[in-house]
């Protein structure tokens, strides 16, 4: 009998019963406010370092164009004044403000990068200076010169402008002043044995 009880139950439809939060979809789960934010800041971040990064490379090429102008214009200044007949031989030679402007022009004008109001000043004390004027101010690098182990050598630069110098640090327009005369003297066998300036004259013994 309590077999047959037992089949009846089934065959009615009567079933366990069933827990309703059972039966509920699980609902989806979304990214959360701040993992969002995370993805955001993560986002801006990496773009600011490419930035910099960008940034970096820019200013160095930057620097490195002003000390290759300044570094060929005085090359080539060497090569005519010394090297002018032919072939670069001992002796005194003179080089005036006017024929390192000019040289210096050129070079700006073979990069398309003319500056208008570029100048150059020879002083006495063995004193250069390059610069430029801006809206009626000048932004110029002063440099100290002497002659080291037959070789020219810069002893002081100073930039008149912070914002110049972080253009444009001092140590690369005296890495292009140095560079320009002693690779020339290099390479034609000479030594620079001492050098005096007076206003506008740079005055170069070479033996």
């Amino acid at each position: 009998m309590q077999q047959n009880d037992s089949n009846t139950a089934s065959s009615s439809g009567t079933f366990p019963p069933v827990d309703p939060y059972q039966m509920e979809p699980q609902a989806k789960k979304g990214l959360s406010t701040g993992r969002v934010l995370l993805i955001v800041f993560g986002a801006l971040g990496a773009c600011l370092i490419i930035c910099v990064v960008a940034g970096f490379f820019l200013m160095r090429s930057v620097q490195s164009g002003f000390e290759t102008v300044v570094d060929d214009g005085i090359s080539a200044v060497m090569d005519d004044q010394v090297g002018g007949l032919g072939t670069a031989q001992p002796g005194t030679y003179v080089i005036t403000t006017e024929a390192i402007l000019a040289q210096l022009n050129a070079q700006l004008d073979s990069q398309g990068a003319r500056i208008d109001d570029l100048f150059v000043q020879i002083l006495p004390d063995n004193r250069i200076v390059l610069g430029i004027t801006s809206d009626g101010q000048d932004l110029e690098y002063n440099a100290t010169l002497a002659a080291t182990d037959g070789r020219l050598e810069v002893t002081d630069i100073d930039a008149s402008n912070g914002f110049l110098n972080f253009i444009a640090p001092g140590s690369k327009i005296a890495n292009g002043l140095e560079s320009g005369v002693n690779d020339y003297l290099e390479a034609n066998g000479l030594r620079l044995t001492s050098l005096s300036t007076t206003d506008g004259e740079l005055t170069l013994v070479l033996e």
